[in-house]
């Protein structure tokens, strides 16, 4: 990474994307390695070899997006565009700070007890990040153009409007967040990797073609709709595998 930083720094995002997955392959490699040679570590079956994979798959497939949506938007239009949407991205992830503690403590339930009866308690994760997820939500939309003013720079201040959509559009992902962790709590980290892929595509097709002629906006809804598609696919599996109705949470 610090080599390319220097010898070429326009495309220092492509890279991080590249060497991120790099890693992410080299490390399975020698935790799966290691456990097969040393008899004390953890017997490590083809199963959890699955899971490892589709685990990472998913995990890349998220983390990657917004990297590779900005990298694209600095190819199709330029630097600006690149920064901008870059910036709003940066002040909607604190949004999923509650979400992604709430889906630890779900992933933790369901995958120490597989077989047990965890509805209620998913339903209250989802309704508590629902309610956390609209109450930051709303100020943010409604205060958009100061908001990006004092953050950002009055210079971004045509980015307010695509930060709106981010943020709309990040609602659902934030409250399906609980909802992923239990299906990959249970083992089930297939589903999880598909539906990151789907949204990874989603959010690349969508850049290369509306960004060349929107710009941050474009790039913002192309991302947004990724994060729309991810939580309400992600929702509607939870809807399946737990029930018509997921007990107390509405419209799920």
């Amino acid at each position: 990474l610090a080599a390319f930083a220097v010898v070429a720094p326009k495309d220092a995002l492509v890279v991080f994307a590249a060497a991120y997955g790099l890693f992410v392959v080299a490390v399975t490699r020698i935790v799966l390695r290691r456990g097969q040679r040393r008899a004390e570590r953890v017997d490590l079956d083809r199963a959890f070899g699955r899971f490892t994979l589709l685990a990472t798959v998913a995990t890349y497939a998220s983390v990657a997006r917004l990297p590779l949506v900005t990298a694209l938007v600095g190819a199709v239009s330029g630097s600006r565009g690149a920064a901008g949407i870059a910036g709003i991205s940066a002040l909607v992830m604190p949004l999923f700070l509650v979400p992604q503690a709430a889906g630890m403590l779900t992933f933790a339930a369901f995958a120490r007890a597989p077989g047990g009866d965890h509805r209620a308690q998913l339903a209250r994760m989802v309704r508590a990040v629902a309610l956390c997820s609209a109450a930051v939500a709303v100020p943010l939309v409604l205060l958009a153009r100061p908001l990006v003013d004092v953050l950002l720079g009055a210079s971004y201040r045509n980015v307010a409007t695509a930060f709106v959509v981010l943020v709309v559009c990040a609602v659902p992902q934030l409250v399906a967040t609980p909802v992923g962790n239990a299906i990959s709590g249970e083992g089930a980290a297939g589903v999880n990797a598909v539906l990151a892929s789907v949204a990874l595509v989603v959010a690349l097709v969508g850049t290369a073609v509306l960004a060349p002629r929107y710009g941050v906006l474009g790039a913002a809804s192309a991302l947004g709709a990724s994060m729309a598609v991810l939580g309400i696919s992600t929702l509607l599996v939870g809807r399946v595998r737990y029930g018509g109705r997921l007990e107390g949470v509405p419209a799920t």
